[in-house]
C-alpha cells in the first residue's frame, strides 16, 4: 500500500490532521501487518524539528516511523530500556544526546549512518553496550562518552573521523573501545579514567 493511499484513507476517516495523523498511521500499519498485507518495514518519512524522548510513551509514539530527523535527538529519563523503536533511523541532522537514561541497557541503532552534530552519551547508570555499526559520519561537534558506570563495550566500526574532540572518560568497567575506521581526530583524543580498558582499536588513526 502506497503512502498516498494510506494518507487518503486516513483523511477519509477524518484522521489526517497533524495531531491525529501519527497515532492513526501507526494503528493502520499494525492492522495491515496483522491482516497479512505487505507493509514496508521502514517508511521513507522524516520528522522536521528537534525530538526529545523522556519516557517510554514518547518512544512508542515514533517507533518505526522516521528514517530522518531534521533536528536534534535527545533521549533521557526513566523507563527506557532499549531503543528498538528507532531501528529505522538513518540520519539525525543535528546532535544526538543520550543523557541520564538510567534504565537504558543497550544503545543499538543499526541503520544510523549520519549525525550532523555531536554524539553525547553521558551519565547513563545502566548503559552496558553501544553498538552503532553503520555510523560513518559525525559532521560537527564532539564525541563524548562520560560517566557511564556499567558501560562495557563501544563499537563504532565505520566512523572515519571526529571533527572536534573525542572524549571517553569516567567509564568504570569499560573494556572494549572499537573505532577501527577512525583516521582523523581533528582536535584530539582523550581516553582516560577507564580503569579496566583492555582493548582500544584505532588501527587507521593517522593524526
Amino acid at each position: 500500500m502506497s503512502a498516498k493511499v494510506m494518507t487518503t484513507a486516513l483523511c477519509t476517516l477524518g484522521l489526517c490532521r497533524p495531531r491525529r495523523m501519527l497515532p492513526a498511521l501507526m494503528f493502520l500499519l499494525s492492522s495491515l501487518a496483522l491482516s497479512g498485507v505487505a507493509v514496508a518495514a521502514c517508511p521513507d518519512a522524516e520528522h522536521i524539528g528537534d525530538v526529545e524522548i523522556t519516557d517510554l510513551s514518547q518512544l512508542v509514539a515514533i517507533s518505526d516511523v522516521f528514517r530522518t530527523i531534521r533536528g536534534s535527538l535527545t533521549i533521557g529519563g526513566d523507563g527506557i530500556a532499549d531503543l528498538n523503536g528507532l531501528a529505522c533511523l538513518e540520519r539525525v541532522s543535528e546532535a544526538l544526546k543520550v543523557v541520564n537514561a538510567p534504565d537504558l541497557r543497550a544503545l543499538s541503532l543499526p541503520r544510523l549512518s549520519f549525525i550532523g552534530g555531536g554524539l553525547s552519551l553521558v551519565d547513563n547508570a545502566g548503559l552496558e553496550t553501544v553498538d552503532l555499526p553503520s555510523l560513518s559520519t559525525l559532521e560537527e561537534g564532539d564525541l563524548t562518552v562520560r560517566g557511564n558506570p556499567a558501560l562495557r563495550s563501544i563499537e563504532l566500526p565505520r566512523l572515519a573521523d571526529t571533527p572536534r574532540v573525542m572524549t571517553v572518560t569516567g567509564n568504570a568497567v569499560l573494556e572494549n573501545l572499537e573505532l577501527s575506521a577512525l583516521s582523523t581526530a581533528t582536535w584530539g583524543i582523550a581516553v582516560e579514567d577507564n580503569p579496566v580498558l583492555r582493548r582500544l582499536e584505532l588501527p587507521a588513526l593517522i593524526q
